[in-house]
């Protein structure tokens, strides 16, 4: 009926923008139908999606993340990716001013939630202008890159920047999101509010 209807838009526009790049019918339609097919659900996903809104796009979404980074094609891509964002990032926190009194640079002080989902850029001493990063590989790789840049200097410990690597992981295939607050420094707390 009327909801199938906005189902089903965002699959033909991605079957028809194959087919413009020249992709067989065929092989266009396996292609949508592969990204993002809601239909396909197990048995334990219906209690799940009455609590969860939007647990089914986020399972579907990490299993098709899984699915590509088990493939020699997807880990290169996870890998460059990651490479790019690690210098993006490290290149937007130099541009950046570090204010020691306020305790380190600004793109640091927005949290995990935004640095992790978006593309922080100073503008000017009052602005950061965020560029939201698509969910699955790239916002993967972006959150790994930002960990690893924190990691690098020093801003992190080891099992701070592996526990926050971890997080983000769950963040990106599991529809249990996981607590802000440092698993490393306060693990009680973190398992509550998780």
């Amino acid at each position: 009926g009327y909801n199938q209807s906005f189902d089903l838009l965002s699959s033909l526009a991605v079957y028809r923008a194959l087919l413009a790049e020249g992709v067989a019918k065929e092989e266009a339609a396996a292609q949508t139908l592969d990204l993002m097919d809601f239909r396909k659900t197990g048995k334990a996903m219906f209690p799940i999606k009455a609590m969860f809104v939007f647990a089914q796009p986020i399972v579907t979404g990490g299993a098709n993340l899984i699915g590509q980074l088990n493939t020699r094609v997807g880990r290169q891509r996870f890998l460059a990716y990651t490479m790019l964002s690690y210098g993006l990032y490290s290149l937007l926190k130099m541009l950046d001013e570090d204010n020691d009194d306020e305790g380190g640079s600004r793109i640091d002080q927005l949290g995990a939630w935004t640095t992790e989902r978006s593309i922080p850029i100073p503008i000017n001493e009052s602005t950061i202008f965020k560029i939201p990063i698509g969910f699955g590989l790239p916002q993967l790789a972006w959150g790994t890159a930002v960990h690893l840049t924190r990691l690098m200097s020093g801003e992190s410990t080891p099992v701070e920047a592996s526990a926050e690597l971890l997080k983000t992981m769950g963040k990106t295939i599991s529809p249990l999101q996981p607590s802000e607050i440092s698993v490393a420094e306060y693990p009680v707390v973190y398992a509550v509010q998780t």
